[in-house]
């Protein structure tokens, strides 16, 4: 393999590597407390250790539950009844300890390993997590973007959308201790993989990315209360796309004479029925009966919210958790990157249809030039030579004798 080519393979590997580390570094940036200048003003948000305080609620929260899973093995600091509680909570009869473990479990085994032959606390895991998982985020991003564009600069723009995404961007950044980091993650693995299942030519790795996909799916559900919208999501993309699949080949003049073999060599086919059936044997054991609540429970979500947090009564803690609020037009526009980010989407879309519709015309135009040259060429190459003369014919005669004959010796 010559130079040019080995470096065209590991070219999207380098550049990989250079968005995560500079998105990590945006997020590490917090570490430094840099909007406080005074050292002593500094110091107020500073712990005993150096590290700064956490920046929000749930972050506290999350850091308890993994103290009391490396303490006790479970995430309640009890067990009340056989049942694993959590005394803190609820004040002053506290709850079942039910909580996605995901991001208690990671941080319990991140803490574990590194302190295996080195030492670092419970505070540091936690303030570097999301930045870390944050980070990778780009990755599948990328190589899912060059995957279907072929292009770098394609992928390099998924990648950072994905990166830093302000709405993303702002829930892992250093000293934000949340579930919020496998939000984009996740989510973007499980759409990778599924992609590569139906871009794989093999029954065997269809069928071995479409399962990857669904115990990703798994761990989404272990990770977030959310999970449900990727499991409607990407359930019914796979089963609208067989519909849409028949309807597109009719269009393009394809003929379907048997309907199951059509079927049957979808590209679809094998991960719809792998992915499906594996996901939901997945999730019964993740998350149970659960699931079923959780798929039913976001129709009503919208009403849901309006009453958490419509309460009178004092404190309501809900009117703080930035994921029950009700969002309006502008707050969906600022998340996104601002009016200007929307804008430019917009036109975006607008010329990728132009270029889009001016592509069919020109492939319209040059259509029956190109039918005609055939037919002509078709009727050239047929056309037979008859001699005129009777000395004409024995030449032609002659020739034809001459000439090879493949088996003919």
């Amino acid at each position: 393999m010559d130079v040019k080519n080995l470096t065209l393979k590991i070219a999207p590997i380098i550049i990989v590597l250079i968005l995560v580390l500079t998105v990590f570094a945006i997020r590490a940036e917090t570490i430094n407390l840099g909007g406080i200048s005074d050292p002593s003003l500094k110091e107020l948000y500073q712990d005993d250790s150096g590290m700064p305080y956490f920046t929000e609620l749930d972050s506290y929260y999350n850091y308890r539950l993994t103290e009391n899973y490396l303490n006790t093995g479970h995430l309640g600091d009890t067990v009340v009844n056989g049942t694993d509680w959590d005394s803190l909570s609820t004040s002053p009869n506290g709850r079942e300890a039910n909580y996605q473990p995901m991001i208690i479990v990671l941080a319990a085994s991140v803490y574990k390993f590194l302190n295996s032959f080195t030492s670092v606390s419970l505070t540091q895991i936690a303030f570097w997590l999301g930045p870390i998982v944050g980070s990778l985020a780009v990755i599948p991003a990328f190589f899912m973007v060059k995957r279907a564009t072929k292009s770098n600069w394609g992928a390099i723009v998924a990648g950072l959308i994905a990166g830093a995404a302000p709405a993303y961007f702002s829930h892992t950044y250093g000293g934000f201790f949340d579930t919020d980091m496998f939000n984009v993650l996740l989510p973007l693995l499980i759409a990778l993989f599924l992609s590569e299942a139906v871009y794989a030519k093999k029954p065997i790795f269809k069928a071995i990315f479409a399962a990857i996909s669904a115990i990703c799916l798994g761990l989404f559900s272990m990770a977030w209360s959310g999970y449900t919208y990727m499991v409607m999501l990407t359930f019914a993309t796979l089963i609208l796309y067989i519909p849409a699949s028949y309807l597109m080949d009719r269009k393009d003049g394809i003929k379907i004479d048997n309907k199951v073999e059509w079927l049957k060599n979808n590209p679809v086919t094998i991960p719809l029925i792998v992915f499906i059936v594996l996901s939901i044997a997945i999730l019964a054991i993740t998350v149970g009966s659960s699931m079923f609540e959780s798929i039913t429970s976001v129709i009503g979500l919208s009403t849901s919210l309006q009453s958490a947090t419509a309460g009178t009564a004092y404190p309501n803690v809900y009117v703080s958790v930035g994921e029950m609020q009700i969002p309006q037009v502008i707050d969906v526009a600022n998340q996104s990157g601002g009016i200007f980010t929307i804008i430019f989407a917009i036109l975006g879309f607008v010329i990728m249809g132009v270029a889009l519709s001016r592509k069919a015309k020109v492939e319209e135009k040059h259509e029956p030039k190109e039918q005609s040259d055939d037919a002509e060429d078709k009727k050239v190459r047929s056309r037979r030579y008859t001699p005129k003369t009777k000395k004409a014919e024995e030449i032609v005669h002659h020739e034809l004798k001459k000439r090879f004959i493949p088996g003919k010796f």
